[in-house]
């Protein structure tokens, strides 16, 4: 079965399509990751911003966990932290490849 490709491509290299799928989904789950950590941070009381103050949020999130009473709570937000910083330095590896 040939494939039709759009007029003045002649092929599709199968390397670069993986690459540039991965940093889209690691884009996407680090937006998502970052936001879900800013709702977290305004249901706490600290002043939130949805454009603005990212790095903030995140000392933030760090004093929401070194304050929790509940072992479990900060567990949970330890994770959610950690899975950002994750997918963050999987970002900078797969774009720096």
């Amino acid at each position: 079965m040939d494939r039709k490709l759009p007029p003045g491509v002649e092929s599709v290299d199968p390397f670069n399509f993986g690459i540039e799928s991965s940093i889209l989904m690691i884009v996407l789950a680090v937006n998502v990751l970052w936001y879900w950590i800013k709702f977290i941070v305004k249901s706490k009381g600290y002043p939130m911003d949805l454009f603005w103050g990212h790095y903030r949020d995140l000392r933030y999130m760090h004093e929401i966990i070194a304050n929790e009473t509940s072992a479990e709570k900060a567990k949970k937000y330890k994770a959610l932290l950690y899975s950002l910083y994750f997918c963050f330095g999987g970002f900078i590896l797969v774009f720096f490849i």
